[in-house]
Parts: structure tokens; C-alpha cells; sequence
């Protein structure tokens, strides 16, 4: 029987990661139940390769950081162990003790982990293959089945082959919605593994489980009052606490004008943490520049050390453009304020603080009970060929199923927006534009704050903001600088600026997927014949391109990332 080879191209990988993408953070790997052999051109010193005889891993920023992927070193260890995150009540991450680690992931997994991360283990000489993932599947990892082949990363592009198709399902909630509900990639056969899951491999086939159901949290039945305050300070104050332990270097908080990142500010002050605020200068939805006026005034005002990236040039723009695109896998249409953040900050070992979820876990459930139809209506756009996309409503069909899966009562609105808006768009800044080094920390994803928080529910049309009374309340001077919610008159606006820029980035890449063939992508067989001619008007027009602007890009963006999918692995017969 011939023995099955795979063919690594780990120049063609760095290229993509450490140029188009930016140098981002990732792993990648294959296991087999059977033997096989892998075939590589050399490897880079900026790349870690492990291997067995039916396994092989590998992950980027070797030169200049430990950790990410703990190979066996002693009799008791695994075979191997690939852990990207943090656990906060066991004060361990990436970058943490390699015996700690292994130590951690070689005892029974199927138990509470407190933390955002995706974890891989192989045991039993290469017989076991074990992929964990967190409470809501925010750090990802994707997988992909290819005869006897599990192929898994950080990163679903990584995944790629040659005669992949797009997934349609996918591809038309990217253009409607600007992201991808569920567990779905742009690609056939790619996945994101499910939350809090375990899923494991062996000869025998395949089993997952579940090491944490959410019918176990709280189920909102208590009112929102002063408790609710006193109670999301306290958790708050207990969860950065135990994530102050787990250093990782400096710490960077990137700070907004915005409530959710104000309230981690406070805490580190009040902790006395040695931090510093890095604010991207950006407009907020109305245009005002309010981020970098107001959050370099609170740095200043509190004598924290800041650092305020500049709005960007319009080439600059155009480029960071593309590293969103490309480092996102065209995953969602947001976050280009992002990678100039990680360059400035570069490779060093580091804590960057995430405020994801700040708004999220603040009783208003009843907001999005209805989430899956507020986000798509069964019209189909007239600029789409319909006939090259599956029925809308087989696509809401899978949306509210998505929806009636989670737990019944007044939280489920907030269970279905985490994971298909927190999940598969908010979280994306972070988890796939962080460089090696950098050490990503959510304190608002706690698992006992999240626990508690989930007691409260606020009565059906109540708009109260917790995190306003919050910081009301326990931080009155916090509270008196203006915020992105409530913007008073005489900020400059950036919005012309912005829009010109946007405009210019359509422009780049629309020339870029002319100027090359797409290879199972042709757009204008997904456009309508008004849509087909629309596209091509918006060359020469500004006006059409304004007006199609919200779903010109979204195509373009998706036909720009196929067109540069890396396609690193060939499965071979010796």
C-alpha cells in the first residue's frame, strides 16, 4: 500500500502571513490515523515545525518568542500540546511555563475553563487527537476533513486547496450582514470548530462533547437595580484581578471613548498596574473624532503613559485595506483602525486588553429575541443572480434554527448575538490580527462575571445602559468626558475623510482582482444583470459606487481574499 506524502510550502506561507497579513499570529497542523510523510521547502527560522510519524504542527514567531506549541519532552508528557490564549484561574497562557502546560492539558479536559483560547493535544504515541475550544468559541480554530487527513488552524485560509468552491450559504449572509452567523467559512468543507466543545479523533472515528452546557447559567430572573451595579463592579474588579497574574510583559490597553474599555481603565488604575493606553485616531459612526480627543485626555488627566496612532494617509488606508481582508480571511467587513495598532505596538511579549463584550452582558436580551430575522428579510437584492444563490429562505430557515437552539427565556437574544456578532465579528480584531507575543486578554468574558451577570434581565423596551451607571456611580470623573454614545457638538469630523478613503480602497482592490483571474470566484456570475452593470459602471462613477457601495465591496473584498487564498499543502501518493 502506498503511503500518503503532503507537500509543505512554508515560503509561499510566510509570504502571506508576514507580508500580505501583517505577520499575524497563527498555528496549523494535520493528523492522520495512519502514516504519513510531509515533504517542506526549508523551514524559516521564524517557523516552529513539530511532527510524528502521523501528525505535523508549525507556527510562526519562533525567532522571537517561546511557547504556542509545547512538544513532549518527558515520558509523561503528550505527544504534543497547541494552547493560544489564557485560562485566568489557573494563571496560565501561550507564553506560560511549558511543563505547566502540558501538565494542564494532559489531565482530564472535559471540565470549566475560564478563559479565551483554542487548545489541541495529541496523546497515545499519535493515536488521539484532541481539539478544545472556549466557553463561546472566541478564539478559533477551524478544521477541514480530507480523505483520512484532519487538518486544523487559527486561520481558515491556511486550509485551503485548489479546487475549493465557496460556500454559498456563507457567502451571501458575508454580503447581506457584512459577516457569518454559525460556524461556517467562505469555504466548502472549512468549519470553525463549535463552542465549548471537545472534539476528539482516533482510529475509531470521531466523538465531540460538550465541557460546559449553557442551560447551566442563570436564566435573567431577577430586575436590573443597584444590586446589578454593585455586582458587575465586583466580578469586574475579581476578573482583571486574575488577569493581572498572568503577565505577559507590558500591558497595552487600547483605550476608545467609549464605556467598555473606560471601565477596564479604571480598574487598572485603581490595581495600580503598570499599563499604557495606545488609541487609534478613527471617526465614530457619525463621523466626530471623538476617540483620540477623548481618550488622551483621560491618559493625560490620570498620568498614564499614551500613545494616539494618528488618522492614516489614504495610501495607508488603502493598505491597511488589504491586511484586514487578507488577515481576516474576508471573515467580515470591519476593523481596518486594527493593524496599525499591533505594528505599533510590534512583537514584544505583551498583555493587550480587549473590551469585548463591555455592552453585551447587560440584561438587554430582549433586544435581540428576534435577532435572526432583524438581520436578514427573505427580499432577495435585485443586483444578485438568484439563481447562483441557495433560497433566502432556506438561509433564514438556518438562522432561526441557530437562534432556537439557545437556551429559552430573556437571555437568548444575548446568547445568539455573542455567537454570531461577538463571535464572528467583534472578536476578529484581536484574534487574527494579534502578532506572536502578544497576549490577548478579554476581562468581560469572565466566566463568573458572565455567570452573574446573566441573573439580571431589564423589562422588554428598557434602553438603560449598565456600564453608564456603572461608571456613574463608582467612577464620576470617568464618567463626565464624552463618550461615543452621547457626542456633544464640537468635535471635528472625519467622516468626508473616511468615506473618500473607503472609496479608494474599493477602487485598489477592484483593480487588483482585474488585473488576475479568480479562480472559482467570477463575480459577475453572482450579480444580476442590473448588479453586473452597476459594478462595472462604478469604475468610472462615484456616484454609483456610493450607492452600491454596500454590497460592491463586500463582493469585491470576498474575490480579493479567493484570489489570494495561499494554497500552502499539496496531499500527494509516494
Amino acid at each position: 500500500m502506498s503511503k500518503l506524502n503532503i507537500n509543505l510550502d512554508l515560503e509561499k506561507l510566510n509570504d502571506f502571513i508576514e507580508v500580505k497579513c501583517g505577520g499575524k499570529e497563527y498555528y496549523f497542523g494535520c493528523w492522520s490515523a495512519e502514516e504519513f510523510d510531509i515533504e517542506c521547502t526549508e523551514v524559516p527560522e521564524n517557523i516552529q515545525l513539530e511532527r510524528g510519524c502521523n501528525w505535523f504542527v508549525l507556527r510562526n514567531g519562533a525567532d522571537t518568542t517561546n511557547g504556542l506549541i509545547f512538544p513532549k519532552t518527558e515520558d509523561t508528557d503528550p505527544d504534543l500540546v497547541v494552547f493560544r490564549g489564557y485560562l485566568a484561574d489557573e494563571t496560565l497562557h501561550t507564553y506560560s511555563d511549558p511543563k505547566k502546560v502540558k501538565k494542564y492539558w494532559s489531565d482530564n479536559v472535559n471540565k470549566k475553563h475560564n478563559g479565551i483560547f483554542s487548545a489541541v493535544t495529541i496523546t497515545e504515541n499519535g493515536e488521539k487527537l484532541k481539539i478544545i475550544t472556549d466557553l463561546f468559541g472566541i478564539g478559533p480554530i477551524f478544521t477541514r476533513k480530507i480523505g483520512k487527513f484532519i487538518f486544523f488552524s487559527t486561520a481558515p485560509g491556511l486550509l485551503s486547496c485548489e479546487d475549493d468552491e465557496p460556500d454559498m450559504e456563507a457567502l451571501y449572509m458575508r454580503l447581506i450582514i457584512g459577516s457569518i452567523p454559525g460556524n461556517k467559512s467562505l469555504t466548502k468543507s472549512i468549519e470553525l470548530c463549535e463552542n465549548a466543545s471537545i472534539e476528539t479523533y482516533t482510529s475509531n472515528g470521531y466523538t465531540t462533547d460538550k465541557w460546559y452546557d449553557f442551560y447551566q447559567f442563570p436564566k435573567g430572573e431577577k430586575p436590573v437595580n443597584e444590586e446589578t451595579l454593585e455586582q458587575s463592579e465586583k466580578y469586574l474588579s475579581l476578573a482583571i484581578q486574575k488577569c493581572l497574574k498572568l503577565q505577559n510583559g507590558q500591558i497595552f490597553l487600547p483605550l476608545s471613548g467609549g464605556f467598555d474599555s473606560r471601565r477596564i481603565f479604571a480598574h487598572l488604575v485603581q490595581k495600580k498596574a503598570n499599563f499604557e493606553t495606545i488609541t487609534v485616531q478613527m471617526p465614530a459612526k457619525t463621523g466626530e473624532d471623538i476617540d483620540a480627543t477623548v481618550a488622551s485626555k483621560i491618559a493625560k488627566d490620570h498620568h498614564i503613559k499614551y500613545t494616539v496612532l494618528q488618522y492614516p494617509s489614504s495610501n495607508q488606508w488603502i493598505d491597511n485595506t488589504v491586511k484586514r481582508v487578507l488577515s481576516l480571511d474576508a471573515l467580515c467587513d470591519s476593523h481596518n483602525w486594527s493593524p496599525p495598532l499591533y505594528q505599533k505596538i510590534g512583537g514584544q511579549l505583551c498583555c493587550i486588553y480587549d473590551g469585548i463584550a463591555g455592552d453585551t452582558f447587560v440584561g438587554d436580551g430582549w433586544r435581540y429575541e428576534n435577532f435572526d430575522q432583524d438581520i436578514m428579510n427573505d427580499n432577495f437584492p435585485k443586483v444578485l443572480n438568484q439563481s447562483a444563490f441557495p433560497d433566502v429562505k432556506n438561509i433564514l430557515s438556518i438562522l432561526s434554527k441557530m437562534h432556537i437552539q439557545q437556551p429559552p427565556g430573556p437571555n437568548r437574544g444575548l446568547f445568539t448575538y455573542v455567537a454570531w456578532h461577538s463571535r464572528r465579528n467583534t472578536s476578529l480584531w484581536s484574534q487574527q490580527q494579534s502578532l506572536p507575543g502578544q497576549l490577548i486578554i478579554c476581562p468581560y468574558f469572565d466566566l463568573n462575571y458572565i455567570t452573574e451577570m446573566f441573573k439580571y434581565v431589564l423589562k422588554e423596551g428598557d434602553f438603560y445602559r449598565i456600564q453608564g451607571g456603572i461608571l456613574k456611580k463608582y467612577w464620576k470623573k470617568l464618567y463626565s468626558y464624552p463618550n461615543t454614545r452621547n457626542i456633544p457638538d464640537g468635535f471635528e469630523s472625519l467622516k468626508n475623510q473616511a468615506n473618500d478613503y473607503k472609496d479608494l480602497a474599493l477602487l485598489n482592490l477592484k483593480k487588483k482582482i482585474r488585473k488576475n483571474k479568480v479562480q472559482k470566484f467570477n463575480i459577475s456570475d453572482k450579480l444580476s444583470i442590473i448588479g453586473n452593470i452597476l459594478f462595472f459602471a462604478g469604475r468610472f462613477s462615484r456616484i454609483i459606487r456610493n450607492k452600491t457601495y454596500w454590497w460592491a465591496s463586500q463582493i469585491t473584498e470576498v474575490a480579493f481574499w479567493w484570489q489570494n487564498r495561499p494554497l500552502i499543502f499539496k496531499i500527494n501518493k509516494k
